[in-house]
């Protein structure tokens, strides 16, 4: 079986489960060294990812997932969900600036483009009059 350890507490979910033939992917601080060297000397194959991750960055995590699953196709990988890290994640992505930046340039736009056409309202009368005189 493969596992992806976001946490410590993850970790202690799978610790009992762990055969010399479990994969476990997990953050590098998430075990310390001697912890780490005594499952490595279990059979157990660990995996630490050079870099922390922020749990609450959802895209973070699937990235993760998606290297673990490009290491071991086809194979069952058990990732640790928290609810409130999912929620979170949910929360940070409303607030992204990707979600209100263009409904906010949209309406600044149609904005200028009111106030421009007003301010041009009075030539557009003489262009109008100008353009019926033509043969």
């Amino acid at each position: 079986m493969v596992y992806l350890v976001l946490t410590r507490a993850g970790f202690e979910q799978v610790r009992t489960g762990l055969k010399a033939s479990d994969v476990v992917w997990t953050g590098r601080r998430v075990l310390p060294p001697k912890e780490a060297d005594a499952l490595r000397e279990q059979g157990v194959d660990l995996k630490l990812f050079a870099n922390d991750i922020d749990l609450a960055d959802s895209a973070a995590v699937a990235g993760w997932t998606y290297t673990v699953a490009e290491h071991h196709p086809s194979q069952p990988i058990w990732v640790e969900r928290l609810d409130d890290v999912v929620a979170e994640g949910r929360r940070k992505e409303r607030r992204s600036p990707q979600r209100w930046i263009y409904p906010f340039l949209l309406a600044v736009l149609v904005l200028l483009l009111v106030f421009l056409g007003a301010y041009l309202a009075p030539y557009f009368s003489q262009l109008a009059a100008w353009a019926s005189r033509l043969p």
